[in-house]
């Protein structure tokens, strides 16, 4: 594939077709790092169509007892790492967990690609920093944070990598990165899903609720967080879904996880730190 190097590591040529999606995407995986990426990008103008106010609506839909649970599930995680201070979620979309550490004590802040989203932030937590854009886009001081969460928003980015590099920038020397991300090795969901559907789990399409630009498996995503100059402390299941089938099909993968080692649920969960000693916002 003439030209096309591989975003994470440069690897540039054998590489995999995942999906054929809608033309002229595709979705390809590095025969190197295994990091799973849509190739050509949508344009910034594309993407940001999508994410209009309509985009949010069949969260608002889903099972609210059990949403709420997934984010305390996920605020107590955060907690366990860095009990309070300064806290920037990365794509809060509509701002439940942002909501949920504001009311713990936390100083929150945000950034949202869409604007629909960013105002929605605002009039939900009228004390948080708001902005609106790529975080590699923002001014924050370098080290400004204690804690950056990115609640599966990472695959939604055109330059994941920077992204990150820019969420090293914003942390304290020995501030917490938490990252959640869908798992590319959820082979059980795969598995059900062609039992229900007979056919593929899809991995891209525009026309979706869920725009995913990368594919990471825990190794793709522990090389990019570490390549961000991050030290990564653990990559375990995430509690993501909502549906009850599909809560039903995780709490197998994760049974299978405890008694294996093998992360295969839908979605996994990055805990890291930025070094004690990277006073220069270097690795």
């Amino acid at each position: 594939m003439s030209g096309l190097a591989c975003p994470l590591c440069g690897h540039g040529e054998d590489f995999r077709e995942l999906e054929a999606s809608e033309p002229p995407y595709r979705v390809l995986a590095c025969p190197v790092c295994d990091y799973g990426f849509v190739h050509p990008l949508p344009s910034r103008e594309r993407l940001a169509r999508a994410y209009g106010e309509a985009y949010y609506e069949p969260w608002r839909n889903e099972d609210v007892a059990a949403r709420r649970r997934m984010w305390a599930w996920r605020l107590r995680r955060v907690r366990e790492a860095c009990p309070s201070g300064r806290l920037l979620e990365v794509g809060a979309g509509d701002g439940d967990f942002l909501e949920l550490a504001a009311g713990a004590g936390f100083e929150t802040a945000a950034t949202e690609f869409s604007d629909a989203a960013a105002a929605n932030l605002r009039r939900r937590v009228p004390g948080a920093d708001i902005r609106q854009g790529e975080i590699e886009e923002m001014d924050w001081p370098a080290g400004t944070f204690d804690v950056v969460v990115a609640w599966h928003s990472l695959e939604h980015m055109r330059r994941p990598f920077a992204a990150l590099a820019a969420m090293h920038a914003a942390l304290r020397p020995g501030g917490v990165l938490m990252i959640a991300v869908p798992n590319r090795h959820n082979h059980l969901m795969r598995l059900f899903y062609r039992l229900a559907r007979g056919r593929a789990y899809p991995l891209f399409s525009l026309h979706t609720k869920e725009i995913h630009l990368s594919h990471f498996t825990p190794a793709s995503l522990r090389r990019a967080v570490e390549q961000a100059g991050f030290a990564v402390r653990a990559i375990e299941p995430d509690r993501a879904m909502v549906e009850p089938a599909k809560r039903v099909i995780d709490a197998l993968a994760r049974l299978g996880y405890r008694l294996s080692g093998h992360l295969g649920t839908e979605a996994m969960l990055l805990t890291a730190h930025r070094s004690e000693d990277d006073k220069d916002g270097k690795a």
